[in-house]
């Protein structure tokens, strides 16, 4: 705890004659250092927070020391005026439970009277100086009655203590004020030090200092709005979608590889993001918070929700619970402490002629002892955590809930329980977007203000076949793809990774996704669909789609997924006028099925290693050694798929429709990006795939552009294969049979693999003009193998000219050109008049809690 400091400063600090502090209306800011700081790093952070220079002999440095005595807490100043002074005060610290470095900061300039910076209005004919403060808002004035007021105001040092004690008081010292007309002087008289002179308009004496210390004040004639009572540099001033600089801090500190500037879907380049519009109800609240304004008479709330949630969070940041005496939303709510014996209550009532809420009467201070130790306070319920992290949760939807609840402890000083945490972050969504039920709902509005910036956009919106519930269409399924994801794919190699994930918030459901990828294999998501599960239906419904609306017709490609019924059956499906699919079986899922079946974690590799060998006599040695080593289950598992060899093995795949990719990891990569929103409300899903796609062009076109400009013909990868042929070619062999069909055979100088295996010299026959090799490799990767370079040199040929055009930076810029247009807020989208469906009851979630997240522990993130 030693690198975490708190810093107090603004406000007043008052002290009795036996030394024990207390603040108002203070500011604070927690500091997190990467070790111990020294007393120099506290100097000069501290003049940072209050806008001084670091040779001001004015500044102030004192430690906080609290600790508990009969049952009140008591609080000591100690000054720490060097490295020494710090030392030791951090020394004492840690022998307190909890010990918390807290350091006081103020600007002693006070030249008027040797009293300290604060004095109290408890005192009669004494009025309170608070130094230094921030420039209050012009609107926010008070200023001493010019026709009422006598030329000088009395000061005294304040005394607390017991009313009618004898401790003496300190003779008042003069300050003249200024007599101008209220109206010329639009700031509270300023002292020479910052500070401003408040003077009470009006103060009920009666009740002031009872036996139990407490003050009982009521002003009937001011009323000062809760908006605009706060200081300039506040952080109630922050608009909602915004983080104070200690959130951001924090998520620095807790994910580091995220830029909290930069919203999450947008987090590969810095472009805006927009959000769908949650309830106002609960939205346009969650500023206003507790954090650097003390409570007093006179505060005006918009209403009983939101003085509740400004109490909740007072009383959490000042560790002080609190219960509930009377609420009633007409009339009045009056909080007390939660401790019987303790006095301290707050009253507020409505304004007849506005509905607001005012504090009317407020009865303290508190007379028990501060709950610090609690790992417990009744006001954090999961309800104030998500509005005081509203702003996070909105630019990092996928912030973890371990993060949440450490970020927790950081802001508010307790520690919650993980379901506490989750509930917040399930709370925080429903603000920002809408509740679940109601993310069905404005599905089609959103598609279609989508569409109409991005005219080229396709998306379906399908009720479930003839059923309803209280005489409404229930949700089934949605699709929807981008003509930008369409013109990409355009200029990428002909083949998808298709593959679905489930859906983890209320209600069921899973997400389907298409995806390719460019010519330097980074992922090109090109389609998305929200089905009620993996079915044949759901998959032939989507791939349906998605030859029609992303391949289109004519163009022939190749399938790589898991071996799902659905998906078997829906590649068979013929459409007049498009060209068939060609399905290929992603090699990790069939491993990860033979594992179940022997049991044998040895046999896993050798499975992978079969699967990817181009020539067929390799293939079959290898295949020999995997019987011998499985079992009579293995064997029959194998014998099955030896019945459509093309289908998993390389050497058998004469079209090369898996263009290198074995497993179908391009989709599972883009499920990974999409685990920590599955749990949002559907709207937001959608809303994210659109922001992430626009990020990712961004990024991804600048990257091609630079490329451009260097003069590259051949993206970084092929650049990189490519290289590496030429290299080996340098070590071969040419002997030309045929010049004129450019036949040539090339032998190898063998040598040990990259996986230790010790292979012989061998021979391969090249065909210049077939783009055709022995070794398997032009077929399959469509990419020239070191044999076909060694015969091109022979021949003096151009073989780069035979290398596809998706490989180069030319078709890599054209992929990420396409730009997308924003769809505005939804009070700019145009009126949808089309059905609207709401969400299915059946498919709503029977528990709570975290959903399970994966189906199989799967290793297959690196492509």
């Amino acid at each position: 705890m030693d690198t975490l400091v708190t810093l107090y400063h603004g406000g007043s600090v008052e002290q009795d004659v036996y030394g024990n502090v207390s603040f108002y209306a203070m500011k604070n800011v927690t500091v997190m250092f990467d070790e111990r700081p020294s007393f120099g790093q506290i100097f000069a952070r501290a003049c940072e927070e209050i806008s001084c220079n670091l040779n001001d002999p004015s500044i102030s440095i004192e430690g906080l020391l609290s600790h508990v005595t009969s049952g009140t807490v008591v609080r000591r100043l100690i000054s720490i005026a060097s490295e020494d002074d710090w030392v030791k005060y951090v020394k004492i610290v840690k022998t307190i439970v909890p010990p918390y470095l807290d350091v006081v900061v103020r600007k002693l300039s006070f030249s008027h009277c040797d009293a300290p910076v604060g004095l109290s209005p408890q005192m009669p004919n004494a009025c309170r100086i608070e130094a230094p403060l921030p420039e209050l808002p012009e609107e926010v004035v008070v200023v001493p009655d010019a026709q009422s007021a006598s030329n000088e105001f009395k000061i005294s040092r304040p005394v607390r203590g017991v009313c009618g004690s004898s401790n003496p008081v300190v003779p008042p010292q003069e300050i003249p004020l200024i007599q101008d007309p209220i109206q010329d002087h639009p700031r509270s008289p300023q002292l020479d030090n910052g500070a401003y002179l408040h003077v009470p308009l009006s103060f009920n004496m009666e009740h002031i200092c009872s036996a139990s210390n407490s003050v009982d004040v009521q002003i009937e004639d001011e009323e000062e709005p809760y908006e605009a009572a706060r200081a300039l540099d506040s952080d109630d001033d922050r608009p909602v979608q915004e983080m104070t600089e200690q959130e951001i801090e924090l998520i620095r500190r807790l994910c580091p590889e995220r830029d909290p500037a930069v919203h999450e879907s947008s987090s590969l380049s810095h472009c805006n993001g927009a959000y769908a519009e949650g309830r106002d109800d609960e939205l346009l609240e969650a500023s206003d918070n507790a954090d650097n304004i003390d409570i007093k008479v006179g505060l005006l709330f918009k209403d009983l929700s939101t003085l509740r949630q400004w109490l909740q969070e007072y009383s959490v940041n000042r560790k002080r619970p609190f219960k509930v005496r009377h609420s009633y939303a007409q009339r009045r709510y009056t909080v007390v402490c939660e401790v019987s014996e303790c006095n301290w209550r707050v009253c507020a009532r409505r304004q007849k002629e506005t509905g607001k809420f005012k504090i009317t009467k407020i009865v303290g201070p508190h007379t028990c002892a501060q709950t610090e130790l609690s790992s417990k306070h009744r006001q954090l319920t999961s309800t104030l955590i998500a509005k005081r992290l509203l702003g996070t949760l909105k630019g990092q939807p996928n912030l973890k809930v371990k993060s949440i609840m450490t970020m927790t402890w950081e802001l508010f000083g307790y520690k919650i329980k993980y379901g506490k945490a989750w509930r917040a972050k399930q709370r925080a969504w429903k603000m920002i977007y809408g509740d679940w039920e109601e993310g069905y709902e404005k599905l089609p509005a959103l598609f279609n203000a989508m569409k109409a910036k991005n005219p080229g956009m396709h998306y379906e919106y399908i009720p479930k076949p003839n059923e309803w519930r209280n005489g409404r269409e229930i949700f089934f399924r949605a699709f929807w793809c981008f003509s930008q994801c369409v013109e990409a794919f355009r200029h990428c190699r002909p083949v998808l990774s298709i593959d679905g994930t489930f859906l983890l918030g209320k209600y069921k459901g899973t997400l389907l996704v298409a995806i390719s990828c460019d010519a330097d294999n980074t992922l090109v998501p090109l389609a998305f669909a929200l089905v009620e599960r993996e079915n044949r239906e759901s998959w032939a419904w989507f791939l349906r789609l998605v030859r029609i609306h992303v391949v289109g017709p004519g163009r022939e490609v190749g399938v790589i997924s898991d071996r799902h019924q659905g998906i078997l059956n829906a590649v068979q499906e013929q459409i007049p006028g498009y060209a068939p699919m060609h399905h290929r079986w992603c090699t990790r899922h069939l491993a990860e099925n033979l594992l179940r079946k022997d049991r044998s974690k040895a046999n896993f590799p050798l499975f992978e290693e079969i699967c990817q060998q181009l020539e067929v006599s390799f293939f079959e040695d290898k295949l020999k050694k995997l019987k011998d080593a499985t079992n009579a289950e293995g064997k029959n598992w194998i014998a099955g798929l030896l019945r459509e060899p093309q289908k998993w093995t390389s050497a058998y795949d004469e079209g090369g429709w898996r263009f290198e990719f074995q497993t179908s990891n391009m989709a599972e990569l883009f499920n990974s990006v999409l685990k920590g929103i599955r749990g949002m409300p559907v709207n937001a899903i959608v809303t994210f795939t659109f922001y992430r796609l626009v990020a990712w062009f961004n990024d991804r076109h600048a990257q091609a552009k630079a490329m451009q400009t260097r003069g590259l013909r051949w993206a970084p990868k092929p650049t990189t294969h490519l290289n590496n042929a030429k290299e080996r070619a340098n070590r071969h062999e040419v002997q030309c049979f045929d010049e004129d069909l450019g036949k040539y055979e090339v032998r190898t100088m063998g040598g040990t693999t990259s996986d230790g295996e010790v292979r012989p010299s061998r021979t391969h026959v090249v065909l210049l003009d077939a783009f055709s090799c022995g070794c398997g490799k032009p077929r399959q990767y469509h990419f020239p193998c070191s044999h076909y370079v060694a015969a091109a040199r022979h021949r003096n040929f151009a073989f780069e000219s035979m290398i596809p055009s998706e490989f180069s930076v030319e078709s890599l810029v054209r992929t990420w050109s396409p730009r997308f247009e924003p769809f505005l807020d939804e009070s700019q989208w145009p009126t949808y008049t089309g059905p609207i469906y709401i969400a299915d009851p059946a498919h709503r979630w029977d528990k709570c809690g975290t959903r399970k997240r994966s189906r199989c522990n799967m290793v297959m993130w690196t492509l």
